[in-house]
Parts: C-alpha cells; sequence; structure tokens
C-alpha cells in the first residue's frame, strides 16, 4: 500500500501543478498586457521626443544667439575700457604737466619778488609844481 500512497500523493502533485500551469493563463496575459502597455509607452516616449527636438534646437540657437550677443557686448565694454583707461592716464599726464608748470611758475615768482625786496626802493624825486598852469 506504500507504493500506491506514493503513487497518489505524486498524482496529486501533478494535479496540482497542473491545475497551476493551467492558471498561468493569467499570468501571461498580465505579461502580455505589460508587454503591450511598454510597446505603448516606449512609442508615446518616441513622439513626445520627436516633438521636443524642434523645441530643443530652436531654444539651442536661441541660447548661441544670446551667447554671442553677450560675448559681443564684452568685447566692446573692453574696449571702451580700454579707450578710458587712455584716457585717465592722458589725464594724469596732463595734471601732473600742469602741476609742474605750476610750481615752476611759483617758485618763478618766488624768487622775483626775493629779488624785488632785496633791491632798495628807489624814490624818485616829485617834480615840483609850477605856477604855470598847464595848457591844453
Amino acid at each position: 500500500m506504500r507504493p500506491s500512497l506514493l503513487l497518489l500523493i505524486g498524482l496529486c502533485l501533478c494535479v496540482g501543478q497542473a491545475k497551476a500551469f493551467l492558471n498561468d493563463d493569467e499570468a501571461h496575459n498580465q505579461i502580455k498586457q505589460l508587454k503591450e502597455r511598454l510597446v505603448n509607452l516606449e512609442e508615446s516616449v518616441k513622439q513626445q521626443s520627436a516633438a521636443i527636438r524642434p523645441e530643443v534646437a530652436e531654444v539651442r540657437q536661441s541660447q548661441i544667439r544670446d551667447i554671442s550677443d553677450l560675448q559681443k557686448q564684452i568685447d566692446y565694454e573692453k574696449i571702451q575700457l580700454k579707450k578710458l583707461l587712455g584716457d585717465v592716464e592722458m589725464l594724469s599726464r596732463n595734471l601732473q604737466n600742469s602741476e609742474d608748470r605750476q610750481i615752476k611758475f611759483y617758485n618763478d615768482l618766488t624768487a622775483r619778488v626775493k629779488k624785488l625786496e632785496q633791491t632798495p626802493l628807489v624814490t624818485l624825486p616829485i617834480p615840483a609844481a609850477s605856477s604855470k598852469p598847464a595848457k591844453p
């Protein structure tokens, strides 16, 4: 009886597995649905990607133009800065030259005043008033 019991248990197991195999149709259907969903999602992504590509290209071109414009502005500002620095240098040199001339004029004036101070004052005689009226 033992072998028959084992045979019976074996048959029950096989029937259970066969039943499980038959119930796998549900799992197969779910797998099939998931595959279809995945395909649909991939197509949707491709469509969205294709729709976005021109917009991305347009944005990139716009960014490139903006960067180019900014670079031109930076270059222009660099040129203007160089001009202004040259003007500042020229004005500084002119100011220094003016200060040097002013110092020379001051020293010359001081020397002349000292020279005048050192020489004695010469008094000139005042002509006497004559009794005759001046004729016109």
